[in-house]
């Protein structure tokens, strides 16, 4: 467990639940019209941004998810001849992988194609909107880093 001071845990905590709000905008959004809005984008950029004073960039988990959310996005239409994931989908998997940690990417990715299989089992629909899978990975992941590394308010 890493010693952080109050502040900086404050600030990871205070920047988690900013984000919260775009996050609640971009899932209502690809809920209603399936479009996931480039203004929620840029507000989790900035956050993301913010975020990153106090926690380190992960650039293996950028490059692991980007690098498969476009696979999944150009590649593997061209072979299927249908789309599995939007442009906002692939912005998203690009944003996760700002917050998560590449030990948590396997956690990550299950509780997102598990959020994802129950929505499509519970919907009766083969194709559904993506953001509130990925919120949920998204927010699991983060509140657990975010549990095992700060101590202060760990212990309180």
């Amino acid at each position: 467990m890493n010693s952080f001071t109050l502040n900086e845990e404050v600030g990871r905590l205070g920047c988690l639940l900013f984000a919260s709000i775009p996050w609640y905008v971009l899932v209502i959004k690809d809920e209603r019209y399936q479009i996931i809005s480039e203004g929620g984008l840029f507000f989790l950029l900035i956050i993301s941004a913010i975020h990153l004073c106090w926690a380190p960039f992960f650039w293996e988990s950028v490059g692991l998810l980007t690098g498969g959310a476009i696979f999944l996005h150009k590649i593997l239409p061209l072979w299927w001849g249908k789309s599995f994931l939007g442009d906002g989908d692939v912005k998203l998997f690009c944003l996760c992988g700002l917050w998560i940690t590449p030990e948590e990417l396997p956690v990550f990715l299950i509780v997102v194609g598990g959020v994802g299989i129950l929505r499509c089992t519970v919907a009766r629909k083969r194709r559904i909107p993506f953001a509130f899978p990925l919120f949920c990975g998204w927010f699991f992941c983060v509140c657990k880093i975010w549990w095992q590394q700060c101590g202060a308010l760990y212990i309180l």
